[in-house]
């Protein structure tokens, strides 16, 4: 078991400080917007992180792996993720004004477009090794949030719109500001790179499909409980998944660090043993991690979001063991994504999406408490094939 260099460690305590303010900002609206208006929020963001690899036309999910694989190619990759932002204005821009201005179709067209420009820009980033720096656009953006949500509250201003334009502004501004720093280090143009853009799609066809069906088997249990239960009781099941999400600043570190060394790697086999080297070390961590937040749970949980959120302590619970299995097995699939991702692999994660979205659908009668037990059950048994799977691809 090999433990992190001083590097790693660096990216770990960044991240640390990305999640802290990330929760800051969730613990902040859930306060102001009770547990409805979070449960709509909830519902909103679900839907913007489903549509956006769709809308990058699979550019974000290649973005990372082309820009560590081929760096000569980052400015090519810069001018065809442009290209990619205009068609999606376009498209979302008539989305936009085909619907009524009473819906909150606007606000969220407007928002995935933001979060689209994050998305592209943190990848290539991410890509080009700039880890730091990324954690740093991050973290500058939720103090942004913090400081707008400050100010909508001493003003009485604060609403579930208002939440949806500012986290839609300060992503469009993180994510250009980055964008531009990218653009000034490397020589790009305007004009599309065809080849590489059909590089791109060869490649981030299968991981856009595996990275939409990741969200949405991530993502059921909330649509499902809000569907079954109402506003009210999705608002606490967002809250308790927003805790048990924080672990996953361990597995989001893990492959910000790891992912440009695998890709560079020459063979599965190589990254198989590379794997069994360090990922020891981050499932422990991880695992003692869950189990500090899960003992505290009690305590921080009313502490940090108010006593109207007490009965998220069981779901968080409940929910902690789904979220460590969740984190080993993202961190084990850089594997393949690394390399590549094959039909096989999409085929396991679909059907662990149906199978959760089944399990909920049978446990609907108990709320967000069967929405917990479904995800648990689900994850712990996608880790278990998945491992299985990712054993035969390295053998291969």
């Amino acid at each position: 078991m090999r433990l992190p260099h001083r590097g790693e460690t660096l990216a770990i305590l960044s991240r640390i400080i990305v999640v802290a303010s990330s929760v800051l900002v969730g613990v902040v609206a859930a306060r102001q917007l009770g547990p409805a208006g979070r449960g709509q929020l909830a519902l909103i963001q679900t839907a913007v992180l489903l549509a956006a690899p769709l809308f990058c036309l699979t550019l974000a999910n290649s973005n990372l792996y082309f820009a560590a694989k081929e760096p000569t190619r980052l400015g090519a990759l810069i001018g065809n993720s442009l290209g990619a932002l205009l068609a999606s204005s376009l498209l979302l821009g008539g989305l936009a004004l085909s619907s009524g201005p009473e819906e909150l179709t606007r606000p969220t067209a407007l928002w995935l477009w933001c979060h689209m420009v994050l998305s592209l820009s943190l990848t290539l980033g991410l890509g080009k090794g700039w880890i730091q720096r990324v954690n740093l656009t991050e973290i500058s953006i939720n103090l942004v949030l913090l400081a707008g949500l400050g100010w909508a509250i001493w003003s009485q201003q604060l609403s579930l719109l208002f939440v949806v334009y500012l986290r839609a502004g300060t992503a469009v501004l993180g994510g250009g500001i980055l964008l531009l720093w990218l653009a000034g280090s490397a020589r790009f143009s305007l004009r599309a790179d065809f080849q590489l853009l059909k590089s791109s799609w060869t490649y981030g066809t299968r991981i856009t499909v595996a990275g939409f069906l990741s969200v949405a088997l991530a993502n059921v249990n909330q649509i499902t409980v809000a569907w079954w239960s109402g506003d009210a009781v999705a608002g606490l099941f967002a809250v308790a998944s927003q805790g048990g999400a924080v672990l996953l600043f361990v597995p989001t570190a893990f492959i910000s660090v790891f992912m440009p060394s695998f890709v560079s790697l020459p063979s599965n086999a190589d990254r198989g043993r590379e794997m069994m080297r360090v990922l020891p070390f981050w499932s422990v961590f991880l695992l003692f991690t869950s189990l500090a937040a899960g003992a505290g749970s009690p305590w921080w949980m009313t502490a940090v979001f108010g006593q109207q959120y007490h009965p998220c302590v069981p779901l968080f619970l409940w929910l902690v063991p789904g979220y460590w299995c969740m984190g080993v097995q993202q961190m084990a699939s850089v594997i393949i994504s690394s390399s590549e991702i094959r039909h096989p692999y999409l085929i396991l994660t679909g059907l662990a999406v149906i199978f959760n979205l089944g399990l909920n659908t049978l446990l609907a009668r108990y709320g967000a408490l069967g929405g917990a037990w479904a995800f648990t059950v689900t994850h712990c048994l996608f880790l278990l094939c998945s491992l299985a799977y990712f054993r035969q691809v390295v053998r291969a």
